[in-house]
C-alpha cells in the first residue's frame, strides 16, 4: 500500500495540475481514480456515469470506465463498451464543463384520487412501462408511467409493513391496475417483464400485450454481451460480461447516473420516500432506453426478429413456468434414500483409502489432494488461471492415471449433485417442479433454464441422461 503522506502529497500535485489544465472532464479509467475522485469504489457500476469529483477537482465532471489492462486479463468482452460507448461519451462531455442530467419527475406518495386520476391518464396513452418492488412474495409498490420525464409509484405498504390505503382503497386501486394492464388496447413496457408478470398472475391480474422487455431487447441487439439475468436465483453475474441489467442499459442510453444502490440499501431509517422514488427512476429510465432500443432495432433490421423470437414465445415460456412438471413424489423418496446409501458407502471407501475424511465439494481440500497428495501436475482454471479440482480435472486424472480413488470421488460428487441439484430441490405448493426459462439466457439465441421465479425448482435443461433422475417426471 502506499504511505499516507505520499499519497496525499501525489493528491495534491494532482490537484494543482488540474487547476492549472482546467478540464471540461476527466477520464477515471479503474476503481483507484474512483475511489480517489469520488471516495468510493465499484467501477463496474459506476463506469460510463456522468458525475461532479467529490475530491482533488471538486465538482469538475468525471466519466469513470474500465482500466484498460482489465481488457488483457479477461474482461475483453467491455472493451467495445470502452471503445464506442464511454469514450465517445468523455470526448462529447469534454467540449464543455456544464452538466445536464435528464429532468426525471417521480410522483410519490399519492392521493387515492391522484393514484386513480393517474392511472386514467394512463389509459389515454399507447405504451405503458410497469415496474414492481417486492418483500418477500408480495408487492410492495408498483411504478407506473408513459414518457422518460415521469411515472407515478403507487405504494401499498410503509416501513413496517403497515397498509398504506384503506381495504376499499387498495381493492379500487388494484382493479384499476388490472384493467389497465389487462386493456388490450395498451402495449405494455418492463425490464425483466418475466418477474413483473408472475407476481401479478399471483394477485390474480393477467398483463395483456407486451410490447417490449428492455431486458431481451439488449440481448437481440448485443447477445455477445452475455445471457439474461435472473436476479432472484443463487448464482449471480461474475462481472465478465456487461449484461443486459437496467444499471448497465442505463449506462449506455441515458445520462442518468448510476442510482441502482438506492434501491438495494434503503433502510426503514431513510423513510419509504427514496424507495418510491427508485421505483419511479426504474419507470422513466426504463421507457427512455426502450425507445432508443426499438429506434436502434429497426435501424438494425431486428425489429421483427425480436418480435418473432423473444416476444412471441413470451406467454408460453412464462405458462410453462407457472404450471410446472409433474413428479414422482414416491419415486424421488424412495431415490434419494437409495442415493444416499450409495453415498455413504463410496465416503467411507475414500475416507478409508486416504487414512483421513475427505471433503469431495471442498476446492481446498480436493485441490490438496491432488496437488500435493498425490503430486500430479497442476491444472489451471482457464479463466482465472489459478489451480482447479473441478469436474473436469478430476475426471482427467481419473481416466490418465487410472486412478480408482478419483473415480469414487467423482461418482460420488455426481451422486451429491443430483440430490442438490434435483431430488432434494424445493417444489411448488401443489407438489410441481417449476423452472424459470430464460429467453435469450446464453451468448446467443439459445434458451436457458434457472430456479423459478416462483422461489421453487431448479434448471430442467441439465438432467442426467443416464441413472434415475429423468424417471422422476
Amino acid at each position: 500500500a502506499v504511505p499516507r503522506e505520499l499519497r496525499e502529497k501525489e493528491f495534491a500535485r494532482l490537484a494543482q495540475e488540474l487547476l492549472e489544465v482546467n478540464p471540461n472532464c476527466i477520464l477515471l479509467c479503474g476503481n483507484d481514480p474512483l475511489q480517489a475522485f469520488m471516495g468510493h469504489r465499484g467501477i463496474g457500476q459506476w463506469r460510463g456515469s456522468i458525475l461532479r469529483a467529490n475530491h482533488i477537482a471538486p465538482n469538475v465532471k468525471v466519466i469513470p470506465a474500465q482500466h484498460p489492462a482489465a481488457f488483457i486479463r479477461g474482461l475483453w468482452k467491455w472493451l467495445p463498451v470502452f471503445r464506442y460507448i464511454d469514450i465517445p461519451r468523455a470526448i462529447e462531455e469534454s467540449r464543455e464543463a456544464g452538466l445536464v442530467e435528464p429532468k426525471r419527475n417521480a410522483i410519490t406518495g399519492p392521493s387515492f384520487r391522484g393514484a386513480m386520476d393517474y392511472l386514467a391518464f394512463l389509459r389515454s396513452r399507447g405504451i405503458v412501462t410497469v415496474d414492481i418492488e417486492t418483500s418477500g412474495d408480495e408487492i410492495s409498490c408498483v411504478g407506473l408511467g408513459a414518457s422518460k420525464d415521469e411515472a407515478l409509484c403507487i405504494p401499498f405498504t410503509r416501513s413496517g409493513f403497515h397498509h398504506y390505503w384503506n381495504e376499499e382503497e387498495e381493492a379500487e386501486i388494484w382493479l384499476e391496475i388490472a384493467s389497465l394492464l389487462q386493456d388490450p388496447f395498451i402495449q405494455l413496457v418492463a425490464q425483466n417483464a418475466a418477474f413483473e408478470w408472475l407476481f401479478f398472475w399471483k394477485q390474480g391480474i393477467y398483463p395483456r400485450n407486451l410490447y417490449v422487455d428492455t431486458m431481451t431487447l439488449h440481448h437481440c441487439l448485443y447477445p455477445d454481451f452475455g445471457g439474461t439475468q435472473d436476479p432472484w436465483g443463487k448464482k449471480k453475474r461474475s462481472g465478465d460480461e456487461p449484461g443486459h441489467s437496467l444499471a448497465f442499459i442505463n449506462s449506455q442510453y441515458t445520462r442518468t447516473p448510476y442510482y441502482k444502490e438506492d434501491g438495494r440499501l434503503w433502510k426503514p431509517e431513510f423513510g419509504d420516500t427514496k424507495f418510491w422514488q427508485y421505483n419511479a427512476m426504474d419507470v422513466m429510465v426504463t421507457h427512455d432506453v426502450m425507445e432508443q432500443m426499438v429506434e436502434e432495432a429497426k435501424e438494425k433490421g431486428l425489429w421483427d426478429y425480436y418480435r418473432e423470437y423473444y416476444v412471441r414465445p413470451f406467454h408460453h415460456a412464462l405458462r410453462m413456468e407457472w404450471v410446472g412438471v409433474k413428479i414422482n413424489l414416491d419415486l424421488r423418496a424412495k431415490a434419494r434414500v437409495e442415493l444416499m446409501e450409495t453415498a455413504q458407502e463410496l465416503q467411507a471407501d475414500i475416507n478409508r483409502t486416504l487414512g483421513f475424511p475427505l471433503n469431495v465439494n471442498s476446492p481446498k481440500q480436493m485441490n490438496k489432494l491432488l496437488y500435493e497428495t498425490k503430486g500430479y501436475q497442476v491444472r489451471h482454471n482457464p479463466k482465472t488461471g489459478r489451480p482447479t479440482a473441478d469436474k473436469n480435472a478430476l475426471r482427467y486424472f481419473a481416466d490418465k492415471k487410472g486412478d480408482t480413488l478419483l473415480e469414487d470421488v467423482v461418482k460420488l460428487r455426481e451422486i451429491l449433485d443430483l440430490v442438490g441439484d434435483i431430488i432434494d430441490q424445493k417444489l411448488g405448493p401443489e407438489g410441481r417442479m417449476h423452472t424459470h426459462f430464460k429467453l435469450g439466457g446464453t451468448d446467443g439465441q439459445r434458451w436457458s433454464s434457472a430456479e423459478s421465479i416462483l422461489g421453487s425448482g431448479t434448471n430442467l435443461q441439465n438432467i442426467p441422461r443416464e441413472g434415475i433422475a429423468r424417471k422422476l417426471f
